[in-house]
């Protein structure tokens, strides 16, 4: 019999029959991102494209999403020249958010410019409320009207063109499991710290009578005790 015939279950670390240790789980956000890039990857148009990354990172952080839109079209040479305006008239810097610029009509001719319905959205993550009013106010001291809305990233996602709605629907699922997978990873808030203890009382004129009346009576006692002894 040849030597070490009985060692055929053992592996180079002499780990009788053990099996490798399985691989970590994938996390639920990164199963998420992974769909949102294949339900994502036929949409053509840059502007939609941005839009749609957006709502899916939204959608699995669990973050919320406020659409600005412009209540009149911006005149504009193009479609990037429109949201560089929208921008530029918000006060909000343009690598937040996302813009898309929908040409509503054209005079035919070139160098001429065109109208454009605009609309900025923007996560949570990203603007907050108070921002997102700021950036209001900012439209209208340049004299231009806009709405605010709040958008269902899922229900958004569904109208962008070119989104596979087949791998939409798998994601839906996926991205609630990530939001509530970053909920639960999310620290806890600190504890508030604990009140601080009641100021000492300042005592009146009033409370200190009594001190003093005890003094005098000792002093008269030691007198006494003087003049007894002497």
């Amino acid at each position: 019999t040849p030597s070490g015939s009985g060692n055929v279950d053992k592996d180079n670390s002499g780990n009788s029959g053990n099996s490798p240790a399985p691989a970590p789980a994938e996390s639920k956000k990164r199963q998420a991102e992974e769909r949102a890039k294949k339900m994502n990857a036929g949409i053509t148009d840059p502007m939609q494209k941005k839009k749609a990354d957006l709502l899916a990172a939204a959608a699995i952080g669990g973050d919320k999403v406020k659409k600005l839109k412009f209540a009149q079209p911006v005149q504009a040479a193009s479609p990037d020249d429109a949201c560089a305006q929208a921008y530029d008239k918000a006060g909000v810097r343009p690598n937040l958010g996302a813009c898309v610029a929908t040409q509503t009509s054209s005079s035919g001719r070139r160098l001429v410019a065109s109208q454009y319905d605009v609309e900025l959205l923007f996560s949570s993550a990203e603007v907050d409320d108070a921002a997102l009013t700021e950036a209001v106010n900012s439209l209208k001291a340049n004299g231009l009207e806009s709405t605010t809305s709040s958008v269902d990233p899922i229900e958004e996602l569904k109208i962008i063109p070119g989104v596979d709605v087949t791998e939409l629907a798998t994601f839906e699922t996926e991205a609630e499991a990530a939001a509530e997978e970053a909920e639960a990873q999310s620290p806890p808030e600190a504890p508030s710290p604990p009140p601080s203890p009641p100021p000492p009382l300042i005592l009146d004129e009033d409370d200190h009578a009594p001190g003093r009346a005890g003094a005098l009576l000792v002093t008269a006692f030691a007198t006494l005790a003087c003049v007894l002894f002497v």
